[in-house]
């Protein structure tokens, strides 16, 4: 990691009260989660499954009263 990068995420750590590798861990979980997350929406659009309105929701779960 560059210095400037890891003085900037030191100084967040220190600020959220973490040390620098849980700093950078919850960093890196988050960002490959964003990129699942990213994958997993890139999926459903190119194979888009029929949709339901609400109407339709409320009725097949029997709270269309």
């Amino acid at each position: 990691i560059p210095d400037e990068i890891a003085h900037r995420y030191e100084d967040r750590a220190r600020a959220a009260g973490y040390d620098m590798d849980t700093y950078i861990r919850e960093a890196l979980i988050a960002q490959l989660e964003d990129l699942e997350d990213v994958e997993i929406a890139m999926e459903r659009l190119s194979n888009p499954q029929p949709t339901l309105s609400l109407e339709q929701v409320k009725r097949n779960l029997g709270l269309d009263d």
